[in-house]
């Protein structure tokens, strides 16, 4: 039997160690708010945790969209980096024995209200993810496992945003 702190730590000490920029966890039940098919429960039975991993935007073009026409398929560059890193993680809990799977964009989680939900940061008055390290130049994406993680403590207020309102403003 894996203890729950040991394999929370020895799984943020290998997404370090994968420079993996942001790693957090929370509880599948506190998506029971938001539609069925937007659930970890709908993606995998008996989820425990649900892992959303974020990827810092350093520069603009990170942010950009590729299209191959010869496929009709569209391409983010900063959204392969992060597929990759949880297929990374995932291979890392099925050593473990655990399942995990990774949540496809669509129908998908709400990935901003999963990452407040795993502590990573407030979502701010303009409705972005506000990260207390990297703001809100950030791409997520999330999986889900049957592993028990101790999960980080949701965020259901902006402290950034209090007396704030510049987004708005503008």
């Amino acid at each position: 039997m894996v203890k729950i702190k040991e394999l929370t730590d020895d799984l943020i000490a290998y997404c370090e160690k994968k420079k993996i920029d942001i790693v957090g966890f929370c509880d599948p039940a506190n998506f029971n708010i938001f539609d069925r098919v937007h659930t970890p429960e709908s993606f995998l039975k008996n989820s425990k945790t649900t892992i959303v991993v974020g990827f810092y935007l350093y520069d603009i073009s990170l942010d950009a969209w590729s299209k191959d026409k010869k496929k009709d398929k569209s391409y983010h560059f900063a959204d392969s980096i992060l597929l990759g890193q949880c297929h990374q993680i995932k291979k890392f809990l099925a050593k473990k024995g655990f399942k995990s799977k990774i949540i496809p964009y669509e129908p998908g989680l709400y990935l901003k209200d999963a990452a407040a939900l795993a502590g990573i940061g407030p979502i701010g008055k303009n409705n972005l993810l506000i990260t207390e390290k990297y703001g809100s130049q950030v791409r997520l994406r999330a999986l889900v496992t049957e592993a028990e993680l101790f999960c980080g403590t949701p965020i259901h207020e902006s402290d950034y945003c209090k007396n704030c309102n510049i987004c708005v403003n503008s």
